[in-house]
Parts: structure tokens; C-alpha cells; sequence
């Protein structure tokens, strides 16, 4: 079991610390890219404020506020604070026609990717994700991660949804040229939402 401190402030701008909130996560499998966690900010990335300001690289990580964005590796990850997602980065692609994307990171200035709403919506190239891509333990949220995905016939078996899954909503929508999922894909019990389009207009 591992605990992490929140700091920083939530939506109501009201501070969050030590004394006031904690995360218990339990790891379903090892970081990834953890170098982003609480370090230096890397080579080719850049960080910008909720203030304006635009960090780039060899700057230490600010203290995390909400609206902080991050960009790295072909992915942009937003600091949100929400009842759905908690508080934590949302992640999703810059370029949306590639025909495969890179891990996304686990861990950025301490903070957990809780959302994964909209990654990769309207990537019409994608075919699938790379054979070791893996889902951090953290992601909560789900909603039209895939919806569009014209192109997309697979995902690895290493996808799959954290034990902690609260909305996948529309995650396939769409997603005409997809058949099949691997039987490693579960959806696990903690899941709340789920519409009629999760998987609309596909496996046809």
C-alpha cells in the first residue's frame, strides 16, 4: 500500500495538504516514466502555469495547480480537479494523425493521470497502441477515450482497465473497423458509468 500527500489547491482555490486530504493507491503494476515525478522537467517538454508562466527544461516542477498543463512525447496532460476524476492530470493527444502513440506517463511532479477522457478521440489513423502499453492503476475515468477511432481493429492485451474504473461512457463509439477485444480486457466492478454508445457502431 503506498500513500501519497495532495498539495497544491482544489477547484474552490482552497489549499490541500498533509493535514487535510490523502490518496492510499495500491499499485496494480511498476511506474512507468516515473522520472517525471517530482524531478527536473525533461529535455523537449514544457510546462505551463495555470498562470501564464512556461517552464521548459532543466526548470524544477512547480508545486502542482489545477489548469497546469504538460507537454511531452506527443501527449498533453491538464491538472483537473473534479468529483469524477478527483484530483490528478488528464491526459491526451496533440497529434491525431498517427497510426500509434506512445506510453503516457504514470506519474507527473507527484500527481497520478486520473483521466484518460478524450486521449485519443478522432484519431481516424490509429490501429492500435504499442504491445506493452499499459493503463496506469490511477485512471479512473474513461469517457470517449476511443470514440472515433475509425481505424483501430485492436489493443493490446496488455490494456486493461484499472481495478478502480468508475466511467467508460462512449469509450468505443464508433469505432467501425473494431471486432474484437482481447479477453484480458474486464470490466471491473467499481464501473458506475456506462451508456448505451460504450460500444455503439462497432463489433459488427
Amino acid at each position: 500500500l503506498n500513500k501519497y500527500v495532495i498539495s497544491g489547491k482544489n477547484a474552490k482555490g482552497q489549499a490541500l495538504g498533509e493535514d487535510t486530504t490523502w490518496i492510499d493507491l495500491t499499485l496494480e503494476a511498476p511506474l512507468v516514466n516515473d522520472t517525471h515525478n517530482g524531478k527536473t522537467i525533461p529535455e523537449n517538454a514544457t510546462y505551463t502555469t495555470s498562470e501564464g508562466e512556461v517552464l521548459s527544461a532543466d526548470n524544477d516542477f512547480p508545486v502542482p495547480s489545477v489548469n497546469d498543463t504538460y507537454v511531452y512525447n506527443g501527449y498533453k496532460y491538464i491538472m483537473t480537479d473534479n468529483v469524477v476524476n478527483g484530483l490528478g492530470w488528464r491526459v491526451t493527444v496533440i497529434d491525431k494523425t498517427a497510426t500509434t502513440y506512445p506510453q503516457i506517463e504514470t506519474y507527473i511532479n507527484d500527481m497520478p493521470i486520473v483521466s484518460m477522457a478524450t486521449t485519443y478521440v478522432n484519431c481516424n489513423n490509429l490501429i492500435s497502441l504499442p504491445n506493452d502499453f499499459i493503463v496506469p492503476s490511477t485512471v479512473v475515468n474513461f469517457t470517449s477515450c476511443f470514440a472515433s477511432c475509425k481505424s483501430m481493429v485492436s489493443l493490446p492485451a496488455s490494456f486493461k482497465l484499472p481495478n478502480n474504473t468508475k466511467v467508460i461512457g462512449s469509450m468505443f463509439f464508433n469505432c467501425t473497423s473494431l471486432k474484437t477485444l482481447n479477453n484480458t480486457f474486464v470490466i471491473p466492478e467499481s464501473v458506475t458509468i456506462i451508456d448505451e454508445y460504450a460500444f455503439a457502431f462497432n463489433f459488427t
